[in-house]
């Protein structure tokens, strides 16, 4: 728990569409957590870590500043 209230608050996420360079979208790690869930429920796809999206998804990435 105590590694979730440190990404909370000092990480900052930014996920990104491929083929938009000019258009991203910063988060909090609990709502990064959210957007995956609810690409993976939009997608019919099952990532559970943000290493995972990046590696098996071919038009969006997640980058932590």
């Amino acid at each position: 728990m105590l590694i979730e209230k440190l990404f909370n608050s000092s990480l900052v996420f930014v996920y990104c569409e491929c083929d938009d360079a000019l258009i991203e979208y910063r988060f909090n790690f609990e709502d990064i957590k959210e957007v995956i869930q609810e690409h993976n429920k939009h997608f019919k796809t099952d990532y559970k870590t943000i290493n995972e999206f990046n590696n098996k998804e071919e038009y969006r990435t997640i980058k932590i500043l």
